[in-house]
């Protein structure tokens, strides 16, 4: 899973505020993310999707594009379909324009409350 334009960090998404931000201009840049989500288990997941200021969320699974946005707050979707250990093309988009930064990528699921997704269930798209 590969972030970046201001810098290219392999990981999660969970920047809470500028100095988290691999980015030394902290106003007016945008930010994507890429790769293969790795589903937890088999069945529906909840996806989160927080920002200060706008980002888009979007994942392939079952080939079918789902997808939605957040703008100055935060919005979630759930989506069945999930093979535990499967691999499903994700991508994020962030854009900010002023002010505070931050931008949070979370998940739950049946037996797993509301976190940020870890690294461990986010792969580069090189490294599948």
């Amino acid at each position: 899973f590969i972030s970046g334009t201001c810098a290219v960090t392999y990981g999660n998404i969970n920047y809470t505020g500028d100095s988290q931000f691999p980015c030394a201009q902290k106003d007016n840049f945008q930010s994507f993310a890429s790769g293969f989500f790795v589903a937890p288990h088999t069945g529906d997941i909840r996806f989160y999707l927080d920002s200060d200021d706008s980002s888009h969320f979007s994942i392939t699974v079952g080939g079918a594009i789902r997808e939605f946005s957040a703008d100055n707050g935060g919005s979630n979707a759930n989506y069945s379909g999930f093979v535990k250990d499967q691999l499903y093309p994700i991508s994020v988009f962030f854009t900010e324009r002023g002010g505070l930064a931050s931008w949070r990528l979370d998940y739950e699921f049946s037996g797993q409350a509301r976190t940020p997704i870890p690294a461990s269930q986010l792969r580069p798209q090189w490294r599948v």
